[in-house]
């Protein structure tokens, strides 16, 4: 096991996730970092229950939620 090895992906993970919606790069990068389908669990900060999504129609929602914006810029820290 190569601790720092498995916390550089994980990095790179997370960065790869920002850059979804950064980038608005909706057709390669959802496939690379998230799994189909989804579980979704936004409890702690939305009144939501978590739930189970097929991949499409979350990356169709990020989509249409980033639409709005020229430009984005996620920081994701561990």
């Amino acid at each position: 096991m190569d601790v720092l090895a498995d916390r550089a992906e994980l990095i790179e993970l997370f960065g790869l996730y920002a850059d979804i919606a950064d980038l608005k790069e909706f057709t390669e990068l959802p496939g690379r970092v998230l799994t189909d389908p989804i579980t979704l669990d936004f409890a702690s900060v939305a009144d939501i229950p978590p739930m189970t999504v097929p991949l499409a129609g979350y990356v169709e929602n990020l989509r249409a939620a980033f639409a709005p914006y020229a430009a984005t810029h996620h920081v994701i820290t561990g």
